[in-house]
């Protein structure tokens, strides 16, 4: 069996998506690296560290090689978004687009939404566990675990309380309409399926951070999304159109 591309082995922070969010799309992707590594560089010393931070600043905002149509198209809305919202709640736009381009993001952000959903806690060495279930018995699955969740902190999703053991913050409300809308075609398109419960999406363990609460009026007034009731209670949401 081929080994699981990980990708997302160095810690992120808010301000490094933030600054990579903003760069001209348009700019040639060594101008943008060479950018990006002079960020990182202010004060996380080591080239490896710089060339590694600033390639998944770079996959995550500005696109990778043989990617989707749908992760293109996606980002592009999340470009349209990042001046209507206020930085708060840009998070879950940097969130969103992680979730996209890297399914170890995606996965580990599933596990700890899942352990939350049980406990108040979460233990880092229960979630490396199965994480390596995933992705195998690898060093390199460790240092991008401990990537992630150190990246999870610095965007104000966990906090510590002692040594390997995190607490979730209070939840963000989305609060923007098209926000809400995006966040669950991401989750729709992430899930490979043609339609996902409304309540999987409200209740969604990769959203974590963040309090989504989707309503039948925001989906009605989309243009993307459509919506089949089955039954009394189940509410399926799918892609009007979908994207390869």
């Amino acid at each position: 069996m081929a080994k699981m591309i990980i990708g997302f082995d160095y810690r992120v922070t808010l301000e490094d998506m933030e600054f990579a969010a903003f760069q001209d799309p348009n700019r040639s992707r060594g101008d943008l690296i060479t950018l990006f590594r002079e960020h990182v560089g202010r004060n996380r010393p080591g080239r490896t560290t710089q060339e590694s931070t600033a390639t998944i600043m770079l996959n995550i905002w500005h696109g990778r090689s043989g990617e989707t149509e749908a992760v293109s198209h996606l980002r592009m809305r999340a470009r349209s978004l990042l001046t209507e919202t206020e930085a708060r709640q840009r998070r879950a736009l940097h969130w969103g687009m992680a979730l996209l381009v890297y399914p170890f993001f995606r996965h580990f952000a599933k596990q700890v939404g899942l352990a939350l959903q049980l406990d108040r806690e979460v233990l880092a060495e229960r979630i490396n566990r199965k994480i390596k279930r995933i992705y195998g018995e690898r060093r390199k699955v460790e240092v991008a675990s401990k990537a992630v969740i150190s990246s999870m902190r610095e965007w104000g999703a966990l906090k510590m309380v002692r040594h390997g053991v995190y607490v979730p913050t209070e939840r963000l409300a989305i609060d923007h309409p098209d926000l809400r809308l995006w966040l669950a075609e991401v989750l729709i398109y992430a899930s490979e399926a043609e339609m996902v419960p409304l309540d999987v999406i409200n209740r969604s363990p990769e959203l974590f951070p963040f309090s989504v609460n989707l309503s039948i009026p925001d989906l009605r007034a989309s243009e993307r999304l459509e919506v089949d009731r089955q039954g009394l209670d189940l509410i399926m949401v799918g892609c009007r159109e979908r994207i390869g």
